[in-house]
């Protein structure tokens, strides 16, 4: 199977998937539920963060892996760091 790139839509990338704040904060509420006793967490397709990032921000700890790096640049709130593998990339803001 072959692999789909984003990097080409990171710029509007969120913008065209946002969830009404209620939706996101019920979602940001079953994970964080369901993810407190797995961390650490990886989110596979992690892209610009917009579900990693709030989760971060609510104590999870977590990394994520993405072909797209131009996605994983777009945040400028908080930066992602190159782990071991070139598609392997961590939050710095992350612990």
């Amino acid at each position: 199977m072959e692999s789909v790139n984003f990097d080409r839509a990171a710029e509007y990338y969120d913008a065209t998937r946002a969830l009404p704040d209620e939706a996101m904060a019920e979602l940001l509420r079953v994970l964080v539920a369901e993810l407190a006793a797995r961390e650490p967490c990886l989110e596979v397709g992690v892209g610009t963060g917009r579900i990693a990032l709030p989760l971060h921000d609510q104590g999870v700890a977590l990394a994520g892996a993405d072909i797209a790096e131009a996605m994983l640049r777009t945040r400028g709130d908080c930066h992602w760091r190159r782990d071991r593998s070139d598609r392997c990339w961590r939050s710095t803001c992350c612990t």
